[in-house]
């Protein structure tokens, strides 16, 4: 009976293997029509879009691309540890909208029919869909808008005027205005500040956030690059007063370059093993930029980076926006690169700190040292990039045999005032041997 049972279940497994499964063409196809369905229907795309920077890069460090007490847009909105900002928001557009005019009810009103206007355009500017009501998105946009105008206004005249906010909040909301991930449209900022103060004549919205922000982050020297006809967001403003946007050196002379020559432009050792080649580093006088690093006659001159709270953030959300844009320049990703392989271990940072190139504020140069080794991951740049010549001068300079002899003479027997002093000696009663050897020899065979 069993092997009965057992014969009958094999030949019902054999038949079911054999039999092909059958594909409900119709079923799928509604499926697939079902989900196409759904999707928003294709509009006018704009020159930019807003992104969230990739889940594998933020993993390496969240608290570098997500907004620590205030959110700014539609990608942190309503996250329930920023809450608390949310009623400094409504305080600041009081303050805006009496700061502009004394009744405020028919502004208000105008306000919120403006950015009605613009909603639509501005869901477009973001690569996600937004998934908030109309009236939701709105409110957010006129708060978050009039916020920012508010806040660089106060901060413009005075961090007496930002007395109203506890130390944690003034400490952070400016890092957080300048995240990747915590922007609006820079046309909604403005089309609100212009509506706003139709009637007065306020400075410019760009030299007031310029210069409220400088009260920050002292490396901004205002506008250090042609800026765009079109500003994406604050972040993308401030991008100019920190990086320039023209090409680098290497677009001309590198086109005619060997083939086994181009590595030199991704390579390059680190401080401390450059300084056993004889070459030296200085801080650098009076630069016109953060990027305005020179290599001459084996001597780089680097300007000053400090490294505090807000330099991490402000250096990778600058990195993830260059890399956030397909045809934009990769200058300030160049400038990662560079430091990235100058400084591989805190023995680094600490000769760099010794030449006074590095200021750290953060405590450990081993912390530094991690910092820009990741800051450089998941990136790309162009063969071109903005230092790549400054590389191959670098290369070049280390190949030549005679500079790494020098530095070897100078770093083993010229490194303090003794043994300075005793080579001296040396070479000094070296030549006054050789002049009584020669002056003895002399009058031998030329006697009197």
């Amino acid at each position: 009976m069993d092997a009965s049972i057992s014969s009958s279940s094999d030949d019902m497994s054999r038949t079911m293997k054999a039999t092909p499964a059958v594909v409900d063409a119709e079923a799928l196809v509604s499926a697939m029509n079902g989900r196409l369905d759904v999707l928003p229907e294709k509009v006018k795309i704009e020159p930019y879009t807003f992104s969230r920077v990739p889940a594998y890069i933020r993993e390496t460090n969240k608290k570098l691309y997500e907004p620590m007490v205030i959110a700014i847009g539609p990608y942190h909105h309503g996250r329930k540890h920023l809450q608390t900002m949310e009623n400094h928001k409504w305080r600041y557009l009081r303050d805006l909208l009496f700061r502009a005019r004394p009744t405020r009810a028919r502004l208000e009103e105008d306000c919120l029919k403006l950015m009605i206007g613009m909603e639509e355009r501005a869901r477009r500017c973001y690569r996600e869909s937004i998934d908030l009501a109309k009236d939701e998105f709105v409110q957010m946009m006129v708060l978050d808008a009039c916020f920012i105008i508010e806040f660089c206004w106060k901060l413009h005249d005075g961090h007496g005027t930002l007395s109203d906010m506890d130390w944690w909040a003034l400490e952070y909301t400016p890092m957080d205005l300048l995240l990747l991930e915590n922007q609006i449209p820079f046309f909604i900022i403005n089309e609100l500040f212009q509506f706003v103060f139709s009637d007065a004549q306020p400075p410019s919205l760009e030299s007031l956030l310029y210069e409220s922000m400088k009260t920050i982050f002292a490396e901004m020297q205002g506008p250090i690059s042609q800026a765009p006809t079109e500003i994406h967001h604050l972040l993308h403003l401030c991008y100019h007063s920190f990086v320039p946007t023209e090409v680098g050196r290497s677009s001309e002379s590198h086109r005619g370059a060997l083939e086994s020559n181009r590595l030199a432009a991704y390579i390059l050792p680190c401080a401390t093993e450059l300084h056993e080649v004889g070459v030296s580093f200085r801080k650098k006088r009076l630069p016109r930029h953060m990027l305005d690093i020179t290599f001459q006659n084996g001597v780089m001159e680097i300007p000053s980076i400090q490294m505090e709270d807000f330099t991490k953030p402000l250096f990778t959300n600058l990195v993830a926006f260059e890399q956030s844009i397909c045809d934009g320049p990769r200058n300030m990703t160049s400038f990662s690169l560079l430091i990235d392989k100058l400084i591989n271990t805190k023995k680094d940072v600490a000769m760099l700190q010794k030449c006074d190139v590095i200021h750290n504020l953060l405590g450990s140069e081993e912390e530094v040292a991690v910092f820009f080794n990741q800051l450089c991951e998941y990136t790309t740049y162009g063969e071109d990039h903005y230092f790549s010549e400054l590389f191959r001068e670098v290369n070049s300079y280390r190949d030549y045999k005679w500079h790494s002899y020098r530095a070897r003479l100078v770093h083993d027997h010229l490194n303090n005032p003794w043994t300075i002093l005793s080579v001296a000696a040396a070479l000094i009663l070296l030549i006054l041997t050789f002049l009584q050897t020669f002056f003895g020899m002399y009058s031998y065979f030329h006697p009197r």
